[in-house]
């Protein structure tokens, strides 16, 4: 493995990934908030566009996210970088002292 195959595989496990799995978590929360909100103020007509809206920007939220994570898939498989590299820590590293 060449070294920027190895810093991009890096980049992309310890920064990438974890960002989308947080923007996948807000979208989800933003839908399931929208459902709260439709449900509990349904007697509102403008609450119940409010929750209709948040539940709409949610799905479009995963499913931006779920494009993403596709798309990066198809190009670290198409550039061939291993997409779980074992991350190697210096043998004196000392943390906490």
């Amino acid at each position: 493995m060449l070294p920027e195959d190895k810093l991009l595989s890096n980049i992309i496990t310890v920064i990438v990934q974890p960002a989308i799995g947080l923007l996948f978590l807000v979208a989800l929360v933003f839908f399931l908030w929208g459902v709260y909100q439709y449900i509990s103020k349904g007697n509102d007509p403008e609450q119940h566009k409010e929750g209709a809206k948040a539940m709409l920007f949610g799905v479009i939220g995963i499913a931006v996210m779920l494009g993403v994570n596709g798309i990066i898939s198809f190009v670290v498989h198409t550039l061939g970088v291993d997409e779980k590299p074992k991350i190697e820590f210096p043998e004196n590293l000392q943390i906490g002292r």
